[in-house]
């Protein structure tokens, strides 16, 4: 996405209506602006606070001019509602020490612009129609609302039930079509409001965690700016005892337990991998900041470690939501990953299934077990191999994919896996004492060092694998792929290792590919695997 899917935490609380619909838009999550007045009036979702002003006032802001003496009056007779305003300006634009919002203050008299909406009030009509001095005509409002950037998630959950219940009916005075929920339905169910948002029963926990990571925002911005460069061990003890005061604050105010605070965490996590599974990816990200920040609050307030919170959540296996992993990992762990770690976990994963798959189809003397891999890996990392790895999770997540796969994609993740056969090949070479073979560019010749001696070897070197280009690398490579679906184990080796030269000596020559090899990228991903597993099967007795 071209923006941040994130809000500006240190102004999250309240955000301006139309800020908010951005936010929910850069999130994927659709809401036109009539539709928040309409769910309000069904009472499913309400602003966080609104802002009522005169009717007067209204239109002088609308109109910038007017007579003078009524300037004046307004001036006087609506000082806090100009203190408020002026209040807010210096809170959004990080002018002065603030942390604490001005709608939050609750002894000021600007108060009495403010509300809280909820389902006890009738939904009201704010809309101002007046005609000015030449007599047109005009249109505002005498009230704005504020929404709190958790509200993304309850916008979803409405949009997913109406969905649900998505009828097509006639409107017979139009003759037209239409898509509706269905009255029936939303009658059935809006009065249980638990049924629509999936968060309801966490409000008094989202708001004060908006609390908590707006005030961390505001007060780390503050030290930060009355430091130097860096904080001095002595300013990053004061930071924490702000943050720590601060953080007792906020629960004791909400009146919440340690107990409570864990639900919430509990919560926030089945939503995370909830909207894994729906491959709603930016609510996900969003939710994952989300249940960061609940760990920070709970580490700051109870002094327990990131480790001693999880093990304090429910634990999660390979089986179902976490496929990756081969020892049982705490929910934490799946969700905030060591990234090399968690890389290498996936990518064994994946080379384990490849691996039986391969030792299937080869001789004896090409097998390969569970510590010929793991010392494969480890030549990986101790020679600067390891984007291995890498290539392999980014191309297996393409392969699995359901929705659409990216031309794009297939076109790097062959080129990485093609040119890795060569990169493999010549360090196994190079750990082998075989001079000058840095300075070799043919992969055949590079080879040669390791599989020269092979029965199937001159077969191999006499095949006409270069000169490939984009108007016949797709019949070339086509013509190892029919020779493959016959073979056996004597030719398996010699056409994975062709099929991986004409695509090395493709990607590597040719600057502008434009074939993609959409309907052949799995086996292609195979036959790469398969090279460098024979690579590696006899190169090993080398190094």
């Amino acid at each position: 996405m071209s923006r941040e899917s994130y809000p500006n935490y240190s102004d999250c609380k309240y955000m301006e209506q139309k800020s908010f619909l951005d936010f929910c838009k850069d999130n994927l999550v659709k809401i036109p602006d009539y539709q928040l007045d309409y769910f309000e009036k069904e009472k499913l979702i309400y602003p966080i606070k609104r802002k009522i002003v005169p009717e007067e006032y209204a239109i002088l802001q609308q109109q910038g001019e007017g007579d003078q003496s009524v300037i004046k009056r307004i001036n006087v007779e609506h000082l806090p509602l100009i203190k408020l305003e002026d209040e807010y300006f210096k809170f959004r634009n990080n002018i002065g020490d603030t942390i604490t919002h001005p709608f939050d203050k609750v002894n000021e008299e600007w108060q009495k612009y403010l509300i809280n909406p909820n389902e006890i009030d009738e939904w009201e009509n704010y809309e101002v129609n007046y005609i000015d001095a030449d007599g047109k005509s005009w249109k505002t409002s005498k009230a704005e609302n504020f929404y709190s950037y958790w509200q993304i998630y309850d916008i979803d959950s409405i949009n997913e039930f109406r969905k649900r219940f998505l009828q097509i009916k006639l409107d017979t005075e139009t003759n037209k079509y239409y898509l509706t929920s269905g009255s029936e339905n939303v009658e059935r169910y809006k009065s249980k409001r638990e049924n629509i948002v999936k968060m309801s029963a966490f409000e008094c926990h989202r708001r004060f965690l908006c609390d908590f990571i707006e005030s961390y925002y505001r007060i780390k911005r503050i030290v930060y700016r009355q430091s130097a460069e860096y904080l001095t061990e002595d300013e990053v003890n004061t930071f924490n005892e702000k943050i720590t005061e601060m953080s007792r604050h906020i629960l004791d105010k909400n009146d919440i337990s340690i107990d409570e605070l864990y639900k919430f965490l509990n919560k926030l996590c089945n939503l995370y991998f909830e909207y894994g599974s729906k491959e709603k990816n930016r609510l996900q990200k969003l939710v994952k900041s989300d249940i960061w920040h609940t760990v920070e609050l709970i580490s700051y307030v109870n002094g327990e470690s990131w480790q001693d919170i999880a093990l304090k959540i429910d634990n999660i296996t390979r089986f179902g939501i976490y496929i990756y992993t081969k020892e049982p990992k705490n929910v934490l762990e799946a969700i905030f990953p060591y990234e090399s770690k968690e890389i290498k976990e996936k990518a064994m994963y994946h080379l384990d299934i490849r691996l039986k798959k391969y030792n299937e189809n080869v001789l004896t003397d090409y097998e390969l077990n569970n510590n010929d891999l793991d010392n494969f890996i480890l030549f990986l990392e101790n020679n600067g191999l390891s984007h291995f790895l890498i290539f392999v999770v980014d191309a297996n997540e393409e392969y699995f994919k359901y929705t659409y796969k990216s031309r794009r994609n297939i076109i790097f993740l062959l080129r990485n896996l093609g040119i890795f056969v060569e990169e493999i090949t010549k360090m196994i070479s190079l750990s082998s004492n075989n001079s000058g073979i840095e300075n070799q560019s043919s992969l055949k010749n590079i080879l040669k060092t390791i599989c020269g001696e092979e029965v199937w070897w001159g077969k191999y070197y006499d095949s006409k694998l270069g000169g490939i280009n984009d108007k016949n690398v797709e019949s070339r490579i086509n013509e190892q792929l029919n020779k493959l679906n016959s073979s056996g184990q004597d030719d398996f080796i010699l056409i994975n290792l062709s099929i991986s030269t004409i695509l090395r000596n493709y990607y590597a020559h040719n600057s502008g590919q434009k074939v993609y090899f959409v309907k052949e990228y799995k086996r292609l991903l195979s036959c790469l695997i398969n090279s460098i597993f024979i690579i590696w099967a006899l190169g090993r007795k080398k190094i």
